[in-house]
């Protein structure tokens, strides 16, 4: 999650409340067809599970910047960092993000472990 950046972002979620296990991550890159925004998705999977559980959004937008983050909790309801709950993570991303083109996905392995 975005912990160490330097920044004034707080969120309800904490990586304490994420399932013991070892984390992979997919790194997606959307754009708008202008260029003038892009969002980075950091999506985290529990290893062997096949479906995400917490995904970390940047947003660049016309010089201005945002960061969101998203939970999968135990009730199967994604919260998001203003605590807003929903059982379809996309319907909790501001609107425009779900207007943006894939323009690169990476698979970047193991990043971390939850003991």
């Amino acid at each position: 999650m975005f912990t160490e950046l330097e920044h004034d972002f707080f969120s309800v979620n904490s990586h304490l409340n994420m399932r013991a296990g070892t984390y992979c991550e997919t790194r997606e890159e959307y754009q708008n067809a202008g260029g003038s925004t892009f969002a980075l998705l950091r999506i985290f999977t529990l290893k062997g599970d096949g479906h995400p559980s917490a995904v970390d959004l940047l947003i660049v937008s016309s010089g201005s910047v945002s960061f969101h983050d998203f939970l999968l909790g135990k009730s199967g309801l994604w919260t998001d960092s203003k605590g807003n709950a929903g059982d379809k993570l996309e319907a909790l991303f501001p609107p425009h993000v779900l207007e943006l083109s894939l323009i690169k996905s990476s698979e970047l392995g193991e990043v971390f472990r939850i003991y």
